[in-house]
């Protein structure tokens, strides 16, 4: 066995063993492999390729700038895993690990979710949930036939509409609060110093590229938070037909950052979209408390966030009860937006362990 970087070479391959092995329509996705694992500096896709080079397992990271307490870390996030054959995914795993100092990873799924709890490095953090606006209540293969009558009800009684947050939100003098839509970053909206126990912290070089508002399979919207005459932060919106995911955020403070999101969300969905889904993740508990003001409602389960460091350092010992987790620390926001469904959680292939 082998382990290599794709490259366009390896395309057609890749599509075939993800297609026989059902799963991986993000990775059949060419747009998305092109900019997230070809074109971003930061980012790769591994493949362990058996002794015929057969493709049969899968890992994307991405290197990015973070922040741990008051330290600065370059820190590799995981995405991409699959398993195309019993236990392929650990040599990936293994390989990941031991050219990383800190790495990442959010599983998307149970079955990797128990792989990753049984190596030793890997730790659980807890609190991570998503959290969504006007969830479509759908319908699910055995429902009852009381929970099919009711759901179309519940749909329509729970369902929030962003464009009267600003009424709730002081948007006027020194102390008001406004987005201003932007079609790039700038320096002013890249340089902050907000005060979370962990947040992805990268360049603006890295998030033009990133959140380019020029890519074909996803639109991002990005905005300024203004305070006053100050910008204190910024939001990207990922926008669909039938949902807006929140992909990326930071800002001086907590409460101010969740409430620039709820802006931005104000001005995507309006008119006929105005009750279009809208989905965000989060562990911190001063944001939290602000989107359930706002009627965001969370996922019946958490997401498992695992850390594995080669150091022996406290950081990863943190609770994460103020750590920023954007929905987008990985590919679950992007998967949600192409293919639908309730949850990022994606089906194990039947021959992983």
């Amino acid at each position: 066995m082998r382990i290599v970087n794709y490259s366009n070479e390896h395309a057609s391959a890749l599509t075939r063993a993800l297609v026989a092995a059902g799963v991986g329509r993000l990775l059949r996705c060419e747009a998305y492999v092109k900019h997230m694992y070809l074109d971003n500096p930061c980012g790769r896709l591994r493949l362990l390729l058996d002794d015929e080079g057969v493709i049969i397992a899968t890992l994307g990271t991405e290197a990015v700038p973070a922040q741990f307490g008051e330290k600065r870390y370059r820190i590799s996030v995981g995405a991409a895993t699959y398993s195309l054959r019993p236990n392929a995914l650990a040599f990936l795993l293994h390989d990941w690990l031991r050219a990383s100092d800190i790495a990442v990873l959010v599983p998307a799924n149970a079955g990797w979710d128990s792989l990753v709890a049984k190596q030793k490095r890997w730790q659980r953090h807890p609190g991570l949930r998503l959290w969504f606006l006007n969830w479509g209540y759908p319908l699910f293969e055995g429902d009852p036939l009381w929970k099919r009558l009711v759901k179309p009800s519940v749909r329509f009684l729970a369902r929030v509409n962003p464009g009267n947050f600003s009424r709730h939100i002081p948007t006027r003098g020194r102390s008001g609060l406004k987005v201003e839509e932007v079609d790039e970053f700038s320096p002013d909206m890249v340089e902050r110093r907000a005060d979370f126990g962990f947040s992805i912290d990268p360049g603006l070089q890295y998030l033009n590229g990133r959140f380019s508002t020029r890519l074909d399979y996803v639109r991002y919207r990005i905005f300024r938070i203004v305070r006053g005459y100050r910008t204190t932060g910024c939001v990207v919106l990922a926008e669909w037909p039938q949902v807006v995911c929140v992909s990326y955020c930071n800002g001086d403070e907590p409460e101010g950052l969740a409430l620039g999101v709820l802006l931005a969300v104000s001005v995507v969905n309006t008119g006929a979209t105005r009750y279009r889904q809208v989905t965000l993740s989060s562990m911190h508990e001063g944001m939290i408390t602000v989107f359930k003001r706002f009627g965001f409602r969370a996922s019946p389960n958490e997401m498992s966030l695992y850390v594995a460091t080669s150091r022996q350092q406290t950081e990863s010992d943190a609770v994460g009860r103020d750590w920023l987790v954007n929905l987008e620390m990985g590919d679950q926001g992007v998967y949600m937006g192409l293919f639908g469904g309730s949850s990022a959680v994606r089906q194990t292939p039947k021959v992983a362990a």
